[in-house]
């Protein structure tokens, strides 16, 4: 092996004195993992069995009878409807405009102005707007 050659006398002597007792360990462990697994599945099989066998005979006949035909139930009545207005007018949810839901810019600053606050609706690094920088087209030159 090429790893001999590297080793020392005193390193292959010491592999050699503990291999053995670390392959037996990995074996130990393998075992004790494989019949961890059997005893889990003897377990489950002794349950599933225990359990059958505790059941009264009378409820295990039911189960070996004839299949039950599956119960029909009839489906509830409907019709198909393309061109009736009054679904229309069912369905319709009638909309409410109000004239004090919209606000233009003048109003916006009135209001602005009887609450105490800036005249500007932009802040920018701290610096509150004014509404002339602002404004795209406006009123006084």
């Amino acid at each position: 092996m090429a790893m001999e050659a590297e080793l020392s006398a005193r390193a292959v002597r010491c592999r050699d004195e503990r291999l053995p007792a670390l392959l037996a360990a990995v074996r130990r462990r393998r075992i004790g993992r494989r019949s961890a697994r059997v005893a889990l599945g003897a377990t489950c099989l002794a349950a599933c069995v225990g359990a059958f066998l505790c059941t009264p005979m009378a409820s295990r006949q039911e189960f070996s009878g004839p299949a039950l035909a599956p119960v029909a139930v009839a489906p509830a009545p409907s019709r198909i409807v393309r061109d009736d207005p009054t679904v229309l007018a069912r369905c319709a949810v009638p909309a409410v405009e109000r004239e004090d839901w919209y606000l233009d810019d003048q109003g916006l600053q009135q209001l602005l102005q009887q609450a105490g606050c800036d005249s500007g609706l932009i802040r920018a690094g701290g610096r509150l707007l004014a509404v002339a920088a602002v404004d795209a087209l406006p009123t006084a030159p």
